[in-house]
């Protein structure tokens, strides 16, 4: 304290970067600026299609913005936290990860397996397993990247200040809306894709407290939809894949455009698996009620 009572102003920064809303804005701010850095060497360095070396040096390029983006979150939460950030750390969660892989093949499995005996979807040979452990990298960049985005920093900062319930709220409520420019996007996609997919990872979150089984969840369910079926993937379409799947149908079951994220079959299976999933969390009791945001948690 000064001698007229102001704080010294080393201790006005060290509290104001403690700040719930300085830290989410920081966060993200970083993430998404390495993110558009990367892109854009991408965008100026890698050959376009039908050049050979387009795949291979995406997948180079895929490969650095994960190391440059896992490289900088703990540090980030060093500085701001005074703390080693155990939500996005994989040494003690790759069985995590291999299960929330598991998980998410076999809830796409499963859709696909209801529509195929329903007679909407119909499966076709596809380009076989040709290039799929390179395509791999993609679906994979991008669960790391939003569930690192969305849940280990946006769900985890926003619980901070108002509990469990309106974190998961707001975390798949974002989730949805980035998706809503997507080709095909409709308002009943972008909520089905909320309460689906954008519930059930958070809720993953919320069980492990890390970031990694949201982060297989959303891998598997991204390459099965793109790479093994064949189908879009929130609207957007694989070159290649396995199979090659076609649907028939009304679009609340086949999804249109969007994809399987807009089967009404799809939001069943992830509202059943997420409720899995609350009562495993409500087993362990790590729900935090909820609270006024400009309320110190005690």
């Amino acid at each position: 304290m000064t001698v007229d009572g102001a704080l010294p102003s080393s201790t006005m920064f060290s509290r104001l970067r403690r700040w719930a809303p300085i830290r989410l804005f920081s966060y993200v701010a970083a993430i998404l600026l390495v993110a558009a850095v990367v892109n854009i060497l991408g965008k100026l360095l890698i050959p376009p299609l039908p050049s050979l070396l387009h795949e291979p040096m995406t997948a180079v390029k895929n490969v650095l913005l994960l190391v440059a983006v896992f490289a900088l979150y703990p540090l980030l939460v060093r500085v701001f936290e005074h703390r080693a950030a155990s939500e996005s750390s994989i040494r003690r969660h790759w069985s995590g990860f291999l299960a929330g892989c598991i998980i998410g093949a076999l809830l796409v499995g499963a859709i696909y397996s209801v529509l195929y005996a329903l007679g909407i979807a119909h499966l076709q040979a596809g380009s076989g397993f040709a290039g799929l452990a390179v395509a791999a990298l993609r679906p994979l960049s991008v669960a790391m990247l939003e569930e690192l985005l969305f849940r280990g920093v946006l769900l985890r900062i926003t619980e901070e200040m108002c509990g469990t319930a309106v974190a998961i709220i707001v975390s798949a409520a974002v989730f949805g809306l980035a998706h809503a420019a997507n080709p095909g996007a409709t308002p009943f996609t972008i909520f089905a894709l909320t309460a689906e997919l954008g519930i059930l990872l958070s809720l993953a979150y919320v069980l492990t407290r890390n970031i990694w089984l949201a982060v297989g969840i959303h891998m598997a369910w991204n390459f099965m939809q793109g790479f093994i079926f064949g189908t879009e993937v929130s609207g957007s379409r694989e070159p290649s894949s396995f199979f090659t799947t076609s649907m028939t149908g009304s679009d609340l079951f086949a999804g249109g455009s969007f994809g399987l994220e807009g089967s009404l079959a799809t939001l069943i299976v992830g509202l059943a698996a997420s409720a899995i999933l609350v009562v495993l969390i409500a087993r362990k009791r790590d729900w935090q009620a909820p609270r006024l945001p400009w309320r110190r948690k005690e």
